[in-house]
């Protein structure tokens, strides 16, 4: 016998619902170069509490916070493959895409604030909040 005991309930939409029963989990492609993929999944409100971003590199997949501390989230180790994907894709321009992307394209609660320089055109997301 297999007691399975949920905490939290979610919604889920019968598109969702695969016919084997597992779960549709949709991706939103940021980028992809060379061995490099980053990506944000549809469904995070039921994952992380932090927003983040998945990205890939050599067949790695890793979790990294894009709050402004660049942590690891999974998995537990920083490794080369880690370290290079923070020198290449987290400067002030890549975190501004990964951080619309978080308020787009998840179903997160947690949200980037952002302030329109109607001037230069720029979207600066500085802290995220609970709506």
């Amino acid at each position: 016998m297999r007691i399975v005991i949920f905490e939290k309930s979610i919604k889920i939409e019968d598109n969702q619902i695969l016919e084997n029963g597992s779960l549709l989990l949709t991706e939103a492609e940021i980028h992809r170069e060379k061995q490099f993929r980053l990506w944000v999944n549809s469904k995070e409100s039921s994952c992380h509490n932090i927003p983040h971003i998945h990205a890939s590199c050599d067949e790695k997949e890793y979790s990294i916070a894009i709050d402004g501390t660049n942590k690891l989230l999974a998995p537990n180790v920083e490794d080369i493959y880690y370290k290079r994907i923070v020198k290449m894709f987290f400067n002030e321009t890549w975190i501004q895409t990964f951080r619309e992307y978080w308020n787009n394209k998840t179903d997160s609660k947690l949200k980037f604030d952002i302030d329109k320089n109607q001037n230069k055109k720029t979207i600066y997301l500085n802290s995220y909040r609970i709506n």
